[in-house]
């Protein structure tokens, strides 16, 4: 009975394996699949690092994060130079390409004087108050108005005139560029009155928008 056992165990091994292989043809079979599967392990590694990339941003306040995907953060490298630049603006940038608003005013007096019916030429006084200098321009302890002077060229056609201003400040800049200029379009309501709207800008960037109503109390 000992040797029947024995060989009805062998006679199941060869009838669950006809073959075995070797341990030599074992390993010879795995380094034949040993570049594909690192190639698939690259692959692999590459698709979870772009799921876990993220973009940094920067909210109005300049506090920086990072967009979360399935739960991982990290820096994109392409965008540190730009976050680098966001950081060193200077203050009269803060709150630019924001939502951020500054209630502003502008109150002009002008002197013209006319060559004809189209020409004409005009220079006066500007006082400005701008309340986003309390916070862009921190050095100016808490001032927030300006004054300026003006001159430039107007052309007159029917009630409308376009004129184009430029002018400096005579006070303290308050990190404002020292030329401004105002391009505006004036619409002549009666005689005495006319309606004005206008560019109020730093250098060649604008500053803001001027809209209101002029009188016009003297003639000679």
């Amino acid at each position: 009975d000992g040797p029947g056992s024995v060989l009805q165990s062998t006679e199941r091994r060869d009838h669950r394996d006809p073959q075995p292989r070797k341990p030599a043809q074992l390993h010879e079979a795995d380094r034949d699949h040993g570049p594909e599967r690192e190639a698939h392990r690259s692959e692999e590694g590459e698709e979870r690092v772009a799921r876990t990339t993220a973009l940094p941003l920067t909210d109005a306040h300049g506090v920086r994060g990072a967009r979360r995907v399935e739960g991982r953060a990290a820096d994109a490298p392409d965008h540190q130079e730009e976050n680098e630049r966001r950081e060193a603006r200077s203050p009269t940038e803060e709150g630019a390409g924001t939502d951020t608003r500054y209630g502003t005013f502008s109150l002009v007096l002008d002197y013209q004087h006319k060559f004809n019916n189209m020409h004409s030429v005009s220079a006066g006084l500007d006082y400005f108050v701008d309340n986003s200098l309390k916070e862009t321009y921190p050095e100016g302890n808490g001032k927030n108005s300006l004054i300026g002077i003006h001159a430039g060229y107007d052309f007159m056609f029917w009630r409308i005139t376009t004129l184009v201003h430029g002018g400096t400040y005579i006070t303290e800049k308050l990190g404002k560029d020292a030329l401004f200029l105002r391009p505006a379009i004036r619409y002549d309501l009666n005689k005495w009155a006319y309606a004005q709207v206008g560019l109020k800008t730093i250098g060649f960037a604008a500053d803001w928008v001027e809209f209101g109503i002029g009188i016009k109390p003297f003639r000679w």
